[in-house]
């Protein structure tokens, strides 16, 4: 049996063995935060946001997602941007952590993309 638990996006995981009521061993896990980027960081990357979870609910992915204007995509703030190819030129975060779409809502797009991120990393 394993439980789950939380701490500042940190996934601990909890195996308990069938006779015992208390953790025997716990594997840390980081939990992927991905931030969904636009100018402002209202509309569109909220939109944006709603596509990428329900992309990584489909190929089973789990990540933090959330969505914010283009002055706070910084490279501590997420593991993984994504913005339309129109900012990412104005974007400061390094390549490899920038995922840039053509149509923000196409999400066949955004599907073949993320899958191809998470096959590479």
């Amino acid at each position: 049996m394993a439980d789950v638990l939380y701490i500042a996006n940190i996934k601990i995981n909890f195996l308990l063995s069938e006779q015992d009521s208390f953790p025997v061993r716990y594997k840390k896990v980081n939990i992927m935060k991905i931030m969904a980027i636009c100018g402002s960081g209202l509309g569109s990357s909220f939109m944006v946001e709603m596509n990428i979870k329900k992309v990584l609910k489909k190929i089973n992915v789990e990540a933090e997602v959330e969505h914010a204007d283009l002055s706070s995509a910084t490279p501590g703030a997420a593991d993984l941007f994504v913005m339309a190819k129109d900012i990412a030129d104005s974007a400061s975060v390094p390549e490899n952590q920038l995922l840039v779409i053509n149509n923000i809502i196409d999400i066949n797009e955004l599907e073949t993309k993320l899958t191809a991120y998470f096959s590479n990393h």
